[in-house]
């Protein structure tokens, strides 16, 4: 660039903090000093006063210009020098005042200190701590890459011979991460140099080529399994019935749970929260294939939102106060004492104060022979703050969920009944899936891997069940579904088994039923490619089903 333009471009950066300096000072400078000159202690003399309000009047001054001109950062000289003229032509205009002169410039010059300092510090923070280096051209990095693919620590005697550009002034060390520096404005840039074509004996020392920090890539998420409905939770529930011969369920509490309460050892097999259990419970009790046989506990429920989570308080019927504390009556059994626990206390041992014997308060209802013993005759409670006596505090709770008091009047009972499951339901269920059972033993005996009730995720995310899924290897070999005999057209089973295999590719579908089935049914199975084995209950499992199923 020639110097007459770079001189050009200077001036005019330059003018940029000169007219700020000049506004700031002219306008701003004797008013803000006046005013904080009224605001200071009155206990500062002359000329103490004057100077600190031109000292924190060039701070106020500086900071604002530095929010303003932080962006000039890249040109500090130039930018001081716009400040120092600006200031220097405030100064001048404003010298006709009656202060005196030496009196006024001492103050300016104060001011003027604590401006430029609190200004430049400001522009050098916001502008990144230093003047940026010229960036690294995209062509140049690119070519770096390309030209030193993969390419080993350099050793000082064996220097590569690899074309660079000439070695930067200060090598930067890499990063943890990816940082891109503000690009400075072109009036702070160095002029360009003239290009200098690499030859091949130029070898740069080991520090110079810094290849650019690759920008970290983040993998995207798995896919989420999609949530299991209440029909799949229902179903899955009557397997685990059928498979492991479930016959009760019983609740625990939960003090962690909004819930109050969980069924831990069916819910962790199912992998579903107690709500869902608890909505699949009373579907299967409205179908008689589970009943209640008694309540297991209960737990005190928010009116609002029936959460269980709460805190439970006591306070003083007559102030609210929860500064309460109880005091208990107790009565010795041996010698008929009866008093308040406090007497009982003597010399930090507990004895009688009638008889003298040492006595211990009853805790349990098994207690050593012969030892004395006091019972818990009654209680009472005493408020601190009023001194007001009771029988009962006032209770209350805060529900942690949503946050609002109730009381006892108020609040709302959840039951956790103990459930049991109806035995014929069982036996019937258990007959049913026996067929799968005996075919899954025989294709275990001839090294096949075997899930029953498995659950699959096709192509549009859907979740599928598969009575049985058989596969060798870790390759997917066949899927069984296995129909009751309940009568009628068995179109709507069929649609579903087609979906499922268009949606996972699984070729070898074979569909079992227990009786048999219709024609239309058959037609639309054959359409598809779907084996149909009919009558399975009067076949032999393993000599007419299993062969038909892996293609023997």
């Amino acid at each position: 660039m020639p110097r007459a333009q770079m001189l050009t471009k200077m001036i005019i950066s330059a003018s940029i903090p000169l007219s700020v300096s000049f506004a700031s000072w002219l306008i701003g400078g004797e008013f803000l000093r006046i005013l904080i000159s009224s605001v200071l202690p009155s206990q500062i003399q002359e000329p103490v006063l004057t100077l600190t309000s031109y000292a924190l009047t060039g701070l106020l001054l500086g900071a604002i210009s530095g929010l303003v001109l932080f962006k000039l950062g890249a040109a500090l000289i130039v930018h001081l020098a716009g400040l120092i003229a600006g200031w220097a032509l405030a100064f001048a205009l404003t010298s006709i005042t009656s202060l005196g002169f030496l009196q006024l410039a001492t103050g300016w010059a104060i001011g003027l200190t604590t401006y430029a300092a609190f200004d430049a510090a400001l522009v050098k923070i916001l502008a990144g701590g230093a003047a940026p280096r010229p960036p690294v051209q995209p062509t140049q990095a690119r070519v770096q890459v390309v030209q030193q693919p993969q390419q080993p620590q350099p050793t000082p005697t064996a220097p590569p011979a690899t074309p660079t550009p000439p070695a930067p002034r200060e090598a930067t060390p890499p990063t943890s991460s990816a940082t891109v520096a503000p690009t400075p404005p072109a009036e702070s840039r160095p002029p360009p140099q003239p290009a200098i074509t690499p030859t091949p004996t130029q070898a740069a020392p080991p520090t110079a080529i810094l290849p650019p920090i690759p920008q970290a890539v983040t993998p995207p998420p798995p896919p989420m399994e999609p949530m299991q409905s209440i029909d799949e939770v229902e179903e899955a529930l009557l397997e685990v019935v059928a498979e492991e011969g479930l016959v009760e369920m019983v609740p625990l509490p939960n003090n962690t749970s909004p819930e109050g309460g969980s069924y831990p050892e069916v819910e962790s097999r199912l992998r579903i929260d107690t709500t869902m259990f608890l909505k699949v419970v009373k579907r299967l009790a409205d179908r008689n294939i589970i009943k209640v046989s008694g309540v297991e506990f209960k737990k005190v429920t928010c009116p609002h939102c029936q959460s269980a989570l709460n805190v439970l308080s006591l306070r003083c019927r007559a102030c609210g106060s929860t500064n309460i504390g109880r005091q208990r009556i107790l009565q010795h059994e041996a010698c008929g004492y009866l008093g308040p626990e406090d007497s009982f206390t003597v010399g930090g041992r507990i004895m009688c104060p009638r008889c003298g014997s040492a006595v211990k308060i009853l805790r349990g209802p098994l207690e050593e022979e012969q030892e004395q013993v006091l019972k818990v005759h009654s209680s009472f409670f005493m408020c601190y703050d009023c001194n007001e006596v009771s029988p009962d505090p006032y209770i209350s709770f805060r529900c942690l969920t949503c946050g609002i008091d109730y009381d006892l009047a108020s609040f709302e009972f959840k039951t956790f009944y103990r459930y049991s499951i109806n035995p014929e339901i069982v036996s019937g269920l258990q007959e049913q899936k026996k067929p799968l059972r005996m075919i899954a033993e025989e294709l275990r005996r001839q090294g096949y891997e075997v899930q029953l009730g498995a659950r699959i995720i096709g192509s549009s995310k859907v979740r599928h069940k598969v009575d049985l899924l058989y596969s060798r290897g870790g390759v997917t070999r066949g899927a069984i579904f296995l129909i009751s005999d309940k009568g009628g057209p068995k179109i709507h089973e069929i649609m579903k088994i087609i979906v499922m295999k268009a949606d996972t590719k699984i070729d070898s579908v074979k569909m079992l039923c227990m009786g048999q089935i219709d024609n239309d049914s058959k037609r639309l199975a054959e359409l598809y490619n779907i084996t149909i084995i009919e009558n399975l209950a009067a076949k032999d499992i393993v000599t007419e089903v299993v062969p038909r199923l892996v293609g023997i």
